[in-house]
């Protein structure tokens, strides 16, 4: 790990949900059609999302505006 840096939890579905500003339901939705940001999957229905993979999703999506 760099000097000043430091580990930031990946994020659960509502928590990323609230930071690319939809609804819980879209972002299940786009998991379930294999769309939106990638995801880590922990568990049969424990989801994280990193914010560096919301971030690029971001990223791609305002490319595509």
């Amino acid at each position: 790990m760099s000097v000043g840096t430091r580990y930031v939890p990946p994020l659960t579905t509502r928590q990323a949900a609230k930071y690319l500003g939809v609804s819980e339901a879209t972002m299940r939705r786009w998991r379930d059609n294999r769309r939106g940001p990638d995801w880590i999957r922990y568990e049969d229905s424990v989801y994280r999302y990193k914010i560096s993979d919301l971030e690029a999703y971001m990223k791609r999506w305002k490319g595509k505006q």
